[in-house]
């Protein structure tokens, strides 16, 4: 089924990460959605995972690997804020470890393949539904500093 291979396919892509991440992330469900039609094409266990592998003290929850992903659209980039890395993830001077880096490139690129599934292929990207526009992903970015996801409030800046 169509649900059935997206979930093959981020649970794919989330096995890379799984050694980095905090053992409180538990992987509870994923549910798949047709966006354009507001539909829920399924909603189900991951396929393997679990939860994270790294038994260190989980990282600050203000800071998160952040993978930044380009279009070919104007004003339309895609940011993942990735789950809590354990902090063996992070080297002495606070960056993350190459180790970590290395999984978190493999996580990243593989969201830029499409999923070919039966008789459909689907790719990753940005939904506006204010403009009804569909972005795909074209190439990724990472940094080796976490980063930070601050939540804005009206009057609070910009």
């Amino acid at each position: 089924t169509v649900f059935d291979e997206i979930a093959d396919w981020l649970d794919d892509a989330y096995d890379d990460l799984a050694s980095s991440m905090c053992v409180t992330v538990d992987f509870d469900s994923i549910e798949v959605w047709n966006l354009t039609q507001d539909d829920l094409l399924g909603l189900g266990d991951w396929p393997t995972q679990t939860a994270g592998a790294n038994d260190t003290n989980q990282m600050p929850p203000q800071c998160a690997a952040l993978v930044l992903f380009n279009t070919s659209t104007a004003r339309s980039q895609g940011r993942k804020f990735l789950p809590p890395f354990g902090v063996a993830s992070q080297d002495t001077d606070g960056s993350v470890l190459a180790a970590s880096l290395g999984n978190i490139l493999l996580y990243a690129n593989k969201l830029l393949v499409d999923i070919t599934g039966t008789g459909w292929v689907g790719t990753a990207g940005n939904w506006n539904p204010v403009l009804v526009r569909f972005a795909a992903w074209t190439t990724n970015q990472i940094r080796d500093i976490f980063a930070t996801q601050r939540r804005r409030y009206v009057g609070s800046g910009s």
